[in-house]
């Protein structure tokens, strides 16, 4: 799919807007461009204003975490002015650790592969699966903790005695 074109614009030169603006103003016999820039300025002071009643308002805290939970928004928040003068709920994500928005408390895996080799598991059978590979480390180090299975033995054996069957009590010939 072909990358969306989007328009690029930028200021244009000072001295080129204000020649193409020099049309004199309807108001007060200023230039268009001199009544930009005068409401400009007045913009800008005004929404710098406005940012210090937010900030010095102790109620702005409230109503942008209200307004992040209203839109189901989690996370830091705040209110900002831009430049035009509307008001902007800001909401940064939480973050721990500074860089990556979740933690493992599992090992590495070179950690986890090098524990498999040395309770003899070959960890290239898991592949990036440290949940698997972890719960086979931990089975195979259970097993050499278990206590042995006692086998009940026999006493031992003595020599073998041949034995002469006439001698014995019952006699085929006479059992009539």
């Amino acid at each position: 799919m072909a990358k969306k074109k989007t328009p690029f614009t930028t200021p244009l030169r000072e001295d080129w807007a204000e020649s193409i603006l020099r049309a004199p103003s309807k108001v007060d016999g200023k230039t268009v461009y001199e009544r930009l820039k005068d409401a400009a300025a007045e913009m800008e002071a005004a929404t710098g204003e406005a940012g210090q009643a937010l900030h010095s308002n102790a109620l702005a805290s409230a109503v942008a975490a209200a307004a992040a939970q209203e839109i189901h928004k989690r996370g830091e928040t705040s209110l900002e002015i831009r430049a035009d003068g509307v008001v902007m709920l800001q909401v940064t994500p939480y973050t721990r650790g500074g860089g990556r928005g979740w933690t493992s408390d599992l090992p590495t895996l070179d950690a986890l592969r090098e524990r498999a080799r040395k309770v003899g598991i070959d960890p290239e059978l898991y592949g990036r699966g440290k949940i698997k590979l972890l719960d086979a480390i931990k089975a195979e180090e259970a097993k050499d903790k278990r206590p042995r299975k006692r086998v009940k033995t026999a006493p031992a054996i003595g020599p073998v005695i041949p034995v002469n069957p006439s001698i014995l009590p019952f006699d085929k010939s006479s059992s009539n």
